[in-house]
Parts: structure tokens; C-alpha cells; sequence
């Protein structure tokens, strides 16, 4: 699930305004990461009693769809499972001060490295590439300046 968490940023934080929350100082996760009763990290496994075991998946927003959630969970448990990844060392600590790997923080660089994963890209691309393709453009074209927008949006 590690290993593909932020080329599933498409998917967890699908729109422009998802990506606010992904900024230093506002206590969520940055990077692809885990530890034990670490609020710090995107896999956080709490500890409570012995019946109550559980993994909280903290990088996906209140606004993506659940159904496309659970289908980037499961592409990453399929992926870490059909090539046998280890686990990567638990994070201890402030897991936003510690290096592993980065979230994209731009829904455009968010679709880029979705659309170039070579496990997610068969899996979705027939029917969730175009839709998800589609309003990143249109934004893009509608944040240019004013002088530049006629030129840019021709290509969208």
C-alpha cells in the first residue's frame, strides 16, 4: 500500500481544493509512511486493547469517492503482495520531519504520476483516466492569466 500511495493521490485527493490540507503545519500526513499510534503518519495502526485492531488509512479526504478509495487500497495491498515489498521501517517520532516518499502536492502533478504508474495505469485506465484527466486540464486552462488563457485554452 506504501509504495503506491502517492501515485494514488489522483484517486485519494481528487480535486484542486483537496491538496490545501497537504501543507507543512497542518497536522496530515506527507509522505507515504506508518507507525504504531503515530498521528504523524498515513498508515497509523493505533494501539488499544488487544480487540481493536485496525489500520487508519489518513491520506484520502472527506471529498473522494470511498468506491475509488478502497480500489487504490487494494491496488497497492496486490501490488505489495504480487512483488513480495518488504515493509518499510516503522516511523517513529514526528513523521512529518522525516524523509520517505513525498505526496505530490498539485492535483496536476497528482494525475501525472497516477497516469505513469505502470500498476495503476492498466487497472484504470479504460473508464477513470478520461474523467479524471479532463477537469485537471480545465483547471489548468482556467488558472492562467488573463493574457495567456486565450492561447493555453485551445489545447485543453
Amino acid at each position: 500500500m506504501i509504495d503506491l500511495m502517492p501515485s494514488s493521490m489522483a484517486l485519494l485527493a481528487p480535486n484542486v481544493n483537496s491538496y490545501r490540507r497537504f501543507q507543512p503545519g497542518m497536522y496530515v500526513p506527507t509522505q507515504a509512511s506508518w507507525g504504531h499510534n503515530n498521528r504523524t503518519v498515513a498508515l497509523r495502526i493505533p494501539c488499544g486493547d488487544r480487540h481493536n485492531h485496525r489500520v487508519e488509512y489518513r491520506v484520502a479526504g472527506a471529498d473522494a469517492n470511498p468506491y475509488l478509495v478502497m480500489a487504490a487500497i487494494f491496488a497497492g495491498i496486490l501490488h505489495g503482495l504480487d512483488n513480495e515489498l518488504p515493509l518499510q521501517e516503522e516511523v517513529e517520532g514526528n513523521g512529518l520531519e522525516q524523509e520517505g516518499l513525498p505526496f505530490p502536492i498539485r492535483q496536476s502533478d497528482a494525475l501525472g504520476e497516477f497516469i505513469e504508474n505502470d500498476h495503476l495505469r492498466p487497472l484504470f485506465r479504460r473508464t477513470l483516466l478520461p474523467c479524471l484527466s479532463r477537469p485537471v486540464k480545465m483547471m489548468s486552462c482556467c488558472s492562467l492569466s488573463a493574457s495567456s488563457q486565450k492561447q493555453k485554452l485551445s489545447g485543453c
